[in-house]
């Protein structure tokens, strides 16, 4: 190591688990820059490590359960999206109006963003409107661009109560 050169502990820490990092970058990346803290338990971190990176600004705290790399106002829609039917049930497909506007069928300027869940309404989480649904068949859901959202045609159904 040349002379002078300081290695916080920090540094010493991600270097000692190259591997353990990567597979937390690699979440990341596929995923439109955001994970739940279960996926990032999943890859290695502990939950104390995933607190004390949100706690020093190298996560971001989307919802109670999911983390973002970048901060929440620099956000794309498609990644706010993933992360509002991440945060909700593990059966969560985003719908409504937010389906609309990734199926491109309808723009939406709201903030709030649709999820729906087959069964009970799930979590209620501020910026989520929860929608349930009595069930959701196969045919009712797809994923588009890693986004798990309700089909065309249930998208249209389900707008048509709204608008």
């Amino acid at each position: 190591m040349p002379e002078g050169l300081y290695l916080s502990d920090e540094y010493r820490a991600l270097s000692a688990h190259p591997l353990r990092e990567l597979a937390v970058a690699e979440l990341f990346s596929g995923q439109r820059t955001v994970a739940t803290l279960a996926q990032l338990v999943g890859v290695g971190l502990s939950r104390r490590a995933v607190f004390y990176r949100a706690e020093i600004g190298r996560l971001h705290r989307i919802y109670p359960t999911v983390y973002s790399t970048t901060a929440p106002s620099l956000l794309p829609a498609r990644a706010r999206w993933l992360a509002a039917v991440l945060a909700c049930r593990p059966d969560a497909y985003l719908s409504h109006r937010s389906a609309a506007a990734l199926w491109g069928i309808r723009a939406t300027s709201r903030s709030t963003i649709d999820v729906t869940s087959p069964g009970g309404r799930g979590r209620r989480l501020s910026g989520i409107d929860a929608h349930r649904a009595a069930t959701l068949a196969p045919a009712d859901v797809t994923v588009v661009d890693g986004i798990p959202c309700t089909s065309v045609a249930r998208t249209a159904v389900d707008l048509a109560a709204l608008v």
